[in-house]
């Protein structure tokens, strides 16, 4: 068996994490404003769906981006007390790493 990473290992795979997550946020915060570029008058709608507009269906694709955003700004908060809670540990010296049974 292997042994367990050390925890300043655990806080920089989380820390590595926490950039994905940033990385994403920005992408999506950079696609809502190409999306906001256009006029929601230029925009026609399939009729795949629900009976919609082009502009209907623009403003819910930019309110639900805005959720997303949302979504991403409170898990980066989360990640951040995670993070300040892994950045407190370490292992007491006289512990060495147990196998799990």
């Amino acid at each position: 068996m292997t042994e367990p990473i050390a925890p300043s290992d655990l806080y920089l795979h989380l820390h590595g994490q926490l950039g994905i997550i940033n990385d994403v946020l920005r992408r999506v915060a950079a696609t809502a404003a190409e999306y906001k570029q256009y006029d929601p008058e230029t925009f026609e709608a399939d009729t795949l769906g629900n009976a919609t507009t082009g502009p209907e269906t623009y403003e819910a694709l930019l309110r639900e981006l805005g959720l997303v955003d949302t979504a991403l700004k409170a898990t980066d908060t989360a990640y951040r007390c995670v993070l300040g809670n892994a950045a407190r540990l370490y292992l007491k010296e006289s512990q060495a790493p147990t196998e799990a049974h």
